[in-house]
Protein backbone atom coordinates (compact mmCIF):
# COMPACT_ATOMS: atom_id res chain seq x y z
CA UNK A 1 0.00 0.00 0.00
CA UNK A 2 0.95 2.92 -1.01
CA UNK A 3 2.88 5.71 1.94
CA UNK A 4 1.95 9.61 2.17
CA UNK A 5 5.26 10.78 1.81
CA UNK A 6 5.20 8.31 -1.51
CA UNK A 7 2.11 9.80 -2.61
CA UNK A 8 3.17 13.03 -1.94
CA UNK A 9 6.21 12.88 -3.72
CA UNK A 10 4.15 13.24 -6.80
CA UNK A 11 2.95 16.18 -6.42
CA UNK A 12 5.59 18.34 -4.45
CA UNK A 13 8.02 18.17 -7.36
CA UNK A 14 10.06 21.22 -8.79
CA UNK A 15 7.65 21.74 -11.60
CA UNK A 16 4.34 23.05 -10.26
CA UNK A 17 2.43 21.84 -13.72
CA UNK A 18 3.32 18.37 -13.53
CA UNK A 19 2.47 18.34 -9.85
CA UNK A 20 -1.10 19.99 -11.18
CA UNK A 21 -1.40 17.32 -13.77
CA UNK A 22 -0.10 13.75 -11.05
CA UNK A 23 -3.07 15.24 -8.40
CA UNK A 24 -5.30 15.80 -11.10
CA UNK A 25 -4.72 11.87 -12.49
CA UNK A 26 -4.99 10.65 -8.46
CA UNK A 27 -8.21 12.05 -8.70
CA UNK A 28 -9.51 10.81 -11.76
CA UNK A 29 -8.25 7.35 -11.02
CA UNK A 30 -10.24 7.82 -7.95
CA UNK A 31 -13.51 8.07 -9.94
CA UNK A 32 -12.68 5.28 -12.80
CA UNK A 33 -10.37 3.14 -10.92
CA UNK A 34 -8.31 2.05 -13.76
CA UNK A 35 -5.52 1.45 -11.65
CA UNK A 36 -6.26 -0.38 -8.42
CA UNK A 37 -3.20 1.22 -7.02
CA UNK A 38 -2.83 4.96 -7.52
CA UNK A 39 0.82 4.74 -7.05
CA UNK A 40 1.46 2.58 -10.30
CA UNK A 41 -0.17 4.90 -12.14
CA UNK A 42 1.69 8.40 -10.71
CA UNK A 43 4.88 6.41 -11.21
CA UNK A 44 4.31 5.69 -15.07
CA UNK A 45 3.35 9.55 -15.26
CA UNK A 46 6.44 10.63 -13.59
CA UNK A 47 8.77 8.17 -15.76
CA UNK A 48 7.17 9.12 -19.21
CA UNK A 49 7.74 12.64 -18.04
CA UNK A 50 11.75 12.17 -16.86
CA UNK A 51 12.28 10.25 -19.74
CA UNK A 52 11.10 12.96 -22.06
CA UNK A 53 13.16 15.43 -20.24
CA UNK A 54 16.16 13.33 -20.47
CA UNK A 55 15.81 12.88 -24.19
CA UNK A 56 14.54 16.45 -24.95
CA UNK A 57 15.10 16.99 -28.68
CA UNK A 58 15.97 13.17 -29.63
CA UNK A 59 12.08 12.55 -30.36
CA UNK A 60 13.02 8.88 -31.63
CA UNK A 61 15.65 7.62 -28.58
CA UNK A 62 12.43 8.40 -26.55
CA UNK A 63 10.01 6.33 -28.56
CA UNK A 64 11.98 3.39 -28.89
CA UNK A 65 12.69 3.56 -24.56
CA UNK A 66 9.02 4.63 -23.89
CA UNK A 67 7.59 1.61 -26.34
CA UNK A 68 10.34 -0.77 -24.92
CA UNK A 69 9.15 0.42 -21.04
CA UNK A 70 5.27 0.59 -21.71
CA UNK A 71 5.56 -2.99 -23.46
CA UNK A 72 7.05 -4.21 -20.31
CA UNK A 73 4.03 -3.01 -18.40
CA UNK A 74 1.69 -5.10 -19.77
CA UNK A 75 -1.09 -2.75 -19.69
CA UNK A 76 -4.64 -2.91 -20.66
CA UNK A 77 -5.89 -0.51 -23.38
CA UNK A 78 -8.10 1.23 -21.00
CA UNK A 79 -5.16 2.14 -18.57
CA UNK A 80 -3.17 3.47 -21.42
CA UNK A 81 -6.00 5.58 -22.97
CA UNK A 82 -6.67 6.75 -19.05
CA UNK A 83 -2.38 7.67 -18.63
CA UNK A 84 -2.24 8.92 -22.50
CA UNK A 85 -4.80 11.30 -21.61
CA UNK A 86 -3.35 12.43 -18.84
CA UNK A 87 0.33 12.94 -20.44
CA UNK A 88 -1.84 15.01 -23.46
CA UNK A 89 -3.56 17.55 -21.20
CA UNK A 90 -0.04 17.89 -19.48
CA UNK A 91 2.03 18.29 -22.79
CA UNK A 92 -1.22 21.11 -24.24
CA UNK A 93 -0.34 22.74 -20.98
CA UNK A 94 3.59 23.08 -21.88
CA UNK A 95 2.76 23.98 -25.09
CA UNK A 96 0.29 26.18 -24.11
CA UNK A 97 2.21 30.12 -24.05
CA UNK A 98 0.87 31.18 -20.87
CA UNK A 99 3.28 28.38 -19.10
CA UNK A 100 6.90 29.17 -19.53
CA UNK A 101 8.80 26.11 -18.50
CA UNK A 102 11.65 26.03 -20.94
CA UNK A 103 12.46 24.09 -23.78
CA UNK A 104 9.10 23.98 -25.49
CA UNK A 105 10.40 23.50 -29.08
CA UNK A 106 10.39 19.64 -28.62
CA UNK A 107 7.36 19.30 -26.44
CA UNK A 108 5.05 19.80 -29.87
CA UNK A 109 6.10 16.85 -31.36
CA UNK A 110 5.54 14.76 -28.18
CA UNK A 111 2.18 15.90 -27.99
CA UNK A 112 1.48 14.91 -31.20
CA UNK A 113 3.03 11.32 -30.39
CA UNK A 114 0.91 11.02 -27.58
CA UNK A 115 -2.44 12.28 -29.73
CA UNK A 116 -1.43 9.55 -32.42
CA UNK A 117 -0.95 6.31 -30.42
CA UNK A 118 -4.14 7.35 -28.76
CA UNK A 119 -5.95 7.02 -32.19
CA UNK A 120 -4.09 3.88 -32.73
CA UNK A 121 -5.84 2.31 -29.04
CA UNK A 122 -9.37 3.85 -30.36
CA UNK A 123 -8.86 2.33 -33.75
CA UNK A 124 -8.14 -0.70 -31.98
CA UNK A 125 -10.54 -1.02 -29.53
CA UNK A 126 -13.31 -0.61 -32.48
CA UNK A 127 -12.06 -3.08 -34.81
CA UNK A 128 -12.13 -5.75 -31.71
CA UNK A 129 -15.93 -4.30 -30.69
CA UNK A 130 -17.29 -4.95 -34.42
CA UNK A 131 -16.80 -8.46 -33.61
CA UNK A 132 -19.13 -8.34 -30.74
CA UNK A 133 -21.38 -5.14 -29.97
CA UNK A 134 -24.47 -4.87 -31.31
CA UNK A 135 -24.66 -1.86 -34.22
CA UNK A 136 -26.67 1.02 -32.63
CA UNK A 137 -24.48 0.50 -29.16
CA UNK A 138 -21.55 0.38 -31.69
CA UNK A 139 -22.18 3.41 -33.40
CA UNK A 140 -22.66 5.29 -30.12
CA UNK A 141 -19.28 4.75 -29.09
CA UNK A 142 -18.10 5.57 -32.00
CA UNK A 143 -19.84 8.85 -32.13
CA UNK A 144 -18.90 9.52 -28.21
CA UNK A 145 -15.25 9.00 -29.30
CA UNK A 146 -15.76 11.32 -32.23
CA UNK A 147 -17.26 13.78 -30.10
CA UNK A 148 -14.19 14.01 -28.19
CA UNK A 149 -11.40 14.55 -31.15
CA UNK A 150 -13.79 16.94 -32.16
CA UNK A 151 -13.40 18.70 -28.39
CA UNK A 152 -9.80 19.04 -29.24
CA UNK A 153 -10.35 20.69 -32.63
CA UNK A 154 -12.81 23.11 -31.13
CA UNK A 155 -10.14 24.13 -28.40
CA UNK A 156 -8.28 25.48 -31.85
CA UNK A 157 -10.85 27.85 -32.74
CA UNK A 158 -10.83 31.64 -32.33
CA UNK A 159 -12.59 32.52 -29.30
CA UNK A 160 -15.03 34.21 -30.96
CA UNK A 161 -16.27 31.90 -33.19
CA UNK A 162 -16.25 28.90 -30.57
CA UNK A 163 -19.73 29.57 -29.73
CA UNK A 164 -21.01 29.33 -32.69
CA UNK A 165 -19.56 25.90 -33.66
CA UNK A 166 -21.05 24.38 -30.56
CA UNK A 167 -24.18 26.00 -31.30
CA UNK A 168 -24.24 24.97 -34.34
CA UNK A 169 -23.29 21.04 -33.35
CA UNK A 170 -26.19 21.03 -30.56
CA UNK A 171 -28.81 22.16 -33.05
CA UNK A 172 -27.71 19.76 -35.66
CA UNK A 173 -28.23 16.98 -32.97
CA UNK A 174 -30.97 18.63 -31.64
CA UNK A 175 -32.29 18.19 -35.44
CA UNK A 176 -31.50 14.14 -35.74
CA UNK A 177 -33.12 13.84 -31.90
CA UNK A 178 -36.90 14.72 -32.81
CA UNK A 179 -37.30 12.61 -35.82
CA UNK A 180 -35.83 9.41 -35.70
CA UNK A 181 -34.90 6.16 -34.02
CA UNK A 182 -31.65 6.01 -31.18
CA UNK A 183 -30.57 3.77 -33.82
CA UNK A 184 -31.00 6.17 -36.67
CA UNK A 185 -30.37 9.00 -33.95
CA UNK A 186 -26.29 7.03 -33.64
CA UNK A 187 -26.15 6.75 -37.19
CA UNK A 188 -27.15 10.47 -37.85
CA UNK A 189 -24.33 11.96 -35.16
CA UNK A 190 -21.69 9.51 -36.59
CA UNK A 191 -22.15 11.14 -40.42
CA UNK A 192 -22.46 14.88 -38.63
CA UNK A 193 -19.32 14.32 -36.52
CA UNK A 194 -17.50 12.92 -39.44
CA UNK A 195 -18.52 16.10 -41.79
CA UNK A 196 -17.75 18.44 -39.23
CA UNK A 197 -13.92 16.90 -39.14
CA UNK A 198 -13.61 16.84 -42.83
CA UNK A 199 -15.72 20.31 -43.81
CA UNK A 200 -15.65 22.66 -40.82
CA UNK A 201 -17.01 24.60 -43.04
CA UNK A 202 -20.43 23.55 -42.79
CA UNK A 203 -20.70 25.35 -39.64
CA UNK A 204 -18.40 28.67 -39.83
CA UNK A 205 -19.25 29.78 -43.89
Amino acid sequence: METTTTLNSYIFTRNSNFNRHALNLYLENLQSQAFPQPEAALSIFKTIDDKMTMHGSKFFSFVEEFEAYIHDLSLTHPQRQFLYRIVKDYLKDLNSKSYNYGNMDYYEAYLNYFKTISQVINHTNTQTALATTAIPDLLTDIVHRNMLILSDEIEAIPIGQKARVITSLYKAMAATGKTQTPAAISKANLQSSAQLIENPSIINP
